[in-house]
């Protein structure tokens, strides 16, 4: 009897390690985008709140840097969508393998991309912005990707009681705008200054 409740037990301890598995696995990819394997809006947006909290208590910056392909529309049209499959992978690719693991990346939809980069300046993100523009460059001339390039709105400053979320990716994404309007393939930073509650999530490729 004692042996048939210890098999009992540990079937039922094997089958409830493996829901929980499961479960995890079902919450991860919850959060991730299937075609690059990035965090999606979700996943993106639940690390930055966390790291808000942080950084308020610890009175360190934080940026945020916005990428968006500025022909990314183009190569649809004219390569079709597998191509601009290929290239958003290569670009998820390229933010993997030159970011830090403390970073986090996501694709909040279609070519927008963003970067959350804890303990970092303005300074120290354009250095990481531009990085990323050269092996993105890098990678077209490589592989046979059509080149693309990109248009990049940063924001960073320590955050303040009050902040939200979407309060430093509106400012990233009102940099990029700047950018945008300023002939883009360039890298703009938002002012140090509260931005508009609400950020625009679609803009002219």
């Amino acid at each position: 009897d004692n042996a048939n409740r210890l098999i009992s037990y540990l079937v039922a301890l094997g089958l409830t390690s493996q829901l929980k598995a499961q479960h995890e696995r079902e919450k991860q990819s919850a959060r991730r985008d299937h075609l690059t394997g990035l965090a999606n809006p979700k996943g993106f947006y639940e690390a930055l709140s966390i790291e808000i909290a942080r950084h308020r208590r610890q009175r360190i910056p934080l940026a945020v840097a916005y990428f968006d392909c500025d022909n990314f529309k183009l190569v649809n049209d004219r390569f079709g969508h597998n191509e601009g499959d290929r290239l958003l992978e290569g670009i998820g690719r390229v933010l993997k393998e030159n970011l830090r693991k403390t970073d986090v990346i996501g694709r909040l939809g279609g070519d927008e991309f963003a970067v959350l980069l804890p303990g970092t300046t303005s300074e120290g993100a354009i250095m990481v912005a531009e990085k990323i523009r050269t092996c993105l460059t890098a990678l077209c001339a490589e592989n046979g990707v059509p080149a693309s390039k990109l248009s990049i709105g940063i924001a960073s400053r320590v955050p303040k009681p009050g902040d939200m979320f979407g309060d430093l990716l509106a400012s990233a994404d009102e940099a990029l705008y700047c950018a945008k309007d300023k002939g883009r393939n360039r890298t703009e930073i938002a002012p140090d200054r509260p931005a508009k509650p609400a950020f625009r999530s679609s803009r002219a490729a």
